[in-house]
């Protein structure tokens, strides 16, 4: 089994090293001058929730430069930014051949893009359980978690054999498959919680400073709720998705029990923690705002955060941590 992981940022590398361990062959397509970069490898402090004791590894990944013809591989996981991904596209079509891909990451469009140069047979989506961030101590090293469980689904929502392939790719590798039948929808909750969450981190000074009190949780949950409210007028029934329907309690129970998952789920903290793709964070939160006015769907709350989110346009050059490895 050959798998070729689309770069060796955060999720590439994470999963990369997954299927390494289940005995697969993973090789890391990147830029040519990341090769120097990555040659001694990553050090690995992993929280694992497969395992009963935080992972430390040394994942020195097979390295390519040179795209070849995709047929070679069994699997072609990429993992971007939602707003990369449109860059790459030529490339996978131009290698493509009969190659299965996986995208594994945020979408806020639909796939009218994707197919324009990737046949919809070809392709199904994913989102991953996992996150962290690169560091120089002085070795390059990824600090991260890692939940035992990933999402996947086919856009029509057919149980297809792909589909199939795919779940037995990860059950090899001790990560559950949870299959959605919407993953459109689906994706579009996830980005509307993510703008929600992230917005409010960010006015809050941090995710520390969020995770750490509940009237900041609380206002993470109003703005979760007016993110949804676009996914509702793009046709969404949020509250099919019983992680999007619980931000419909009472305000003050939502956040007493969103704090109660982050205290009580360690990777999940983490998680949550290690997220700060500052740029990211900027798009996301553009990206709602935006399909928000043109949708006429008043975000009072997200709109709030305005001044906070042009700060951080201004200091993304001066901070700017190291997330992506491509």
């Amino acid at each position: 089994m050959k798998i070729l992981m689309f770069g060796a940022g955060v999720i590439s590398t994470i999963y990369g090293h997954a299927f390494r361990q289940s005995g697969y062959e993973v090789f890391h397509y990147v830029k040519p001058n990341k090769i120097d970069e990555l040659k001694n490898g990553v050090q690995l402090h992993l929280l694992d929730s497969r395992k009963s004791n935080p992972h430390i590894q040394n994942y020195k990944p097979l390295l390519i430069d040179e795209l070849p013809s995709l047929e070679e591989f069994d699997l072609v996981v990429v993992s971007l930014r939602h707003y990369q991904l449109e860059s790459v596209l030529p490339l996978l079509a131009e290698k493509l051949g009969k190659a299965d891909i996986l995208f594994f990451n945020h979408l806020w469009e639909d796939t009218s893009l994707i197919e324009k140069y990737i046949q919809k047979g070809q392709y199904i989506w994913g989102f991953p359980n996992a996150g962290g961030g690169f560091y120089h101590l002085p070795h390059l090293t990824l600090k991260g978690s890692l939940m035992d469980s990933i999402i996947l689904g086919e856009m029509n929502g057919d149980q297809s054999d792909k589909l199939m392939r795919l779940t037995n790719i990860f059950q090899q590798a001790d990560i559950k498959v949870k299959v959605q039948k919407n993953m459109q929808h689906w994706l579009w909750k996830q980005f509307a919680l993510n703008a929600g969450i992230s917005s409010m981190a960010v006015k809050s000074g941090g995710m520390d400073e969020l995770l750490s009190s509940l009237p900041k949780i609380r206002q993470a949950v109003l703005c979760i709720r007016e993110a949804l409210d676009v996914c509702k007028a793009r046709g969404v029934n949020v509250k099919e998705f019983p992680e999007a329907k619980a931000f419909y309690l009472p305000s003050w129970l939502a956040a007493i029990a969103f704090w109660g998952v982050t205290m009580t789920n360690k990777q999940q903290r983490e998680i949550f923690k290690a997220y700060n793709h500052m740029d990211e964070i900027q798009m996301i939160y553009n990206d709602i705002i935006k399909t928000a006015k043109e949708l006429n769907v008043p975000v009072p709350k997200l709109e709030g955060i305005s001044v906070e989110m042009k700060k951080i346009k201004l200091d993304i050059n001066e901070k700017k941590v190291s997330q992506t490895i491509v």
